[in-house]
């Protein structure tokens, strides 16, 4: 098998009819003006030189693939993210639930024990209008998947 370079390998790539919207970015030690040259020359969409990043590249992904890249959060993020929710939601105390039936607390306790959120939508619409902060914050909880929250919150 003959051995090619990079330059060959695009232009054979680019050649293809399949392949003409095939996106090639070259990845150089050298971004001197006769090395771009010869990189788009060879049929190159971009190049990125070295030393580079990661975010450099997914970047560049972005660009021409349009795709959108969707971060998990630095545990320290997450952490004071975790710590935000749970001061709005849980802002809700057991004694401000301390008005609702029995059935209604256990109703609830056990459809978050079993991850129902419908079951629990369904069932916060029995809560009293006058108690709407009560229905708000469980459904802000049920939002943050705080199914943990709603059972602390519910156990009798």
């Amino acid at each position: 098998m003959p051995v090619i370079d990079g330059y060959e390998a695009t232009r054979q790539i680019k050649h293809q009819s399949d392949a003409k919207r095939t996106v090639i970015i070259a990845i150089t030690a050298f971004a001197f003006e006769e090395q771009r040259e010869k990189i788009f020359n060879a049929g190159c969409d971009d190049f990125v030189a070295k030393p580079f990043t990661e975010q450099v590249i997914f970047d560049k992904l972005t660009q021409y693939l349009g795709v959108e890249f969707i971060y998990q959060l630095e545990s320290n993020q997450l952490q004071s993210t975790n710590k935000s929710i749970n001061n709005n939601a849980t802002s809700l105390s057991a004694k401000d639930l301390a008005n609702l039936s029995p059935t209604l607390m256990n109703d609830l306790n056990q459809a978050a024990i079993a991850l129902d959120a419908e079951q629990i939508i369904q069932l916060i619409t029995q809560i009293p209008q006058t108690q709407q902060h009560i229905t708000q914050g469980i459904l802000e909880m049920l939002n943050n998947y705080d199914f943990d929250g709603i059972i602390n919150l519910t156990q009798s």
